[in-house]
C-alpha cells in the first residue's frame, strides 16, 4: 500500500506511476509466509533474481535490512543539523488528519498509561526536562549560579 500512497517507496517507482498512472501497472503478490525464521529480505532477493532486471523498478539485484545499523556520530550530527530550520521538518505546515490520530492514539487498556498518573516528582522532572533552561538563579551573562 505505501507504493500506492506515496510515501516509503521506490522513488523510481512512485515517478513512473505518477508519469504513467497506476493503472498501467500490475500488482502481484509472488510469495506469502507465515514462519518467522524466514528473513524477508531473503525472499524479496529470491523473486527479484526469477525477473529480468532492467524490467524492474528495483535499485539492486540483492535486498539487505538496516536491523543493527547504528549511525556514525558525524551522521547523526548531520540529521540534526538538517532539522535547525523547522522549515526543513517534513511536517512541517502539516497535520494528521481524523483516521491517521486515532491510529497513532492507543486508547484504553493499548494505552500504557491507561488507568495511571505520574507522581508530582515525576512532573517536576518532566517541567524542568521541558524547560529551555534549568529552573534556577543565573547571572547577568545567564551563568547559573544555583539551580
Amino acid at each position: 500500500m505505501d507504493h500506492i500512497k506515496g510515501r516509503d517507496s521506490n522513488l523510481r517507482l512512485q515517478r513512473s506511476i505518477q508519469k504513467y498512472g497506476l493503472k498501467s501497472f500490475n500488482i502481484v503478490i509472488y510469495y506469502f509466509h507465515k514462519d518467522p525464521d524466514i528473513l524477508l529480505t531473503a525472499i524479496e532477493t529470491t523473486v527479484i533474481s526469477a525477473f529480468p532486471f532492467s524490467s524492474l523498478f528495483n535499485f539492486k539485484k540483492e535486498t539487505n535490512s538496516m536491523l543493527g545499523y547504528k549511525h556514525t556520530k558525524q551522521v547523526i550530527e548531520k540529521m540534526k543539523s538538517r532539522l535547525v530550520n523547522k522549515i526543513n521538518h517534513l511536517m512541517f505546515g502539516k497535520t494528521h488528519n481524523k483516521v491517521t490520530l486515532s491510529l497513532i492514539s492507543k486508547p484504553d487498556l493499548l494505552n500504557p498509561m491507561f488507568g495511571k498518573s505520574h507522581s508530582e516528582y515525576t512532573k517536576n522532572l518532566m517541567s524542568i526536562k521541558k524547560s529551555i533552561r534549568p529552573l534556577g538563579l543565573y547571572d547577568v551573562n545567564f551563568n547559573i549560579i544555583e539551580k
